[in-house]
């Protein structure tokens, strides 16, 4: 795959790992990503993380989350979208929800899925970064209690 260089800031989004009543994790995918991710975003500038990880949430896939909580951080060095090597730092978000119905907003996002946290980090069409980094501390809040 071809793709341009667009290195010359960095970026910083968020994602929201929503888990339902059954330990899986919303996973989704378009066309401009080239593995599947979890809804999320870009902040906008005066926006709280907290509000931009709702908001995305919210226009991606219908879902709307009051009890989103902070998760971590990660970075990301060169994530490819829509062809363009670019450099995220993500403000990552968790949320849990009963029985959520997905509506996708079908101009990013085309498909979704539930994957079992308890083998999200062996999905290979996971993005590594999610699957190797984030993933693994979240089973680990997950099988603590925490969340």
């Amino acid at each position: 795959m071809r793709f341009r260089h667009y290195m010359d800031r960095v970026e910083v989004a968020t994602g929201v790992f929503l888990l339902n009543e059954r330990d899986e994790l919303l996973i989704v995918t378009g066309s401009k990503f080239p593995d599947w991710v979890v809804p999320g975003g870009r902040i906008e500038p005066g926006e709280k993380m907290l509000d931009c990880a709702r908001r995305e949430l919210k226009e991606e896939t219908g879902i709307d989350c009051s009890g989103i909580k902070l998760l971590g951080v990660n970075e990301v060095t060169h994530r490819v979208i829509s062809g363009v090597a670019r450099h995220f730092v993500y403000v990552n978000t968790v949320c849990r929800m009963k029985s959520p119905k997905v509506v996708l907003d079908g101009r990013e996002l085309d498909s979704f899925d539930w994957v079992p946290l308890a083998a999200a980090s062996r999905d290979e069409r996971i993005s590594p970064d999610i699957r190797f980094e984030v993933v693994p501390a979240l089973e680990e809040l997950v099988r603590k209690g925490v969340i």
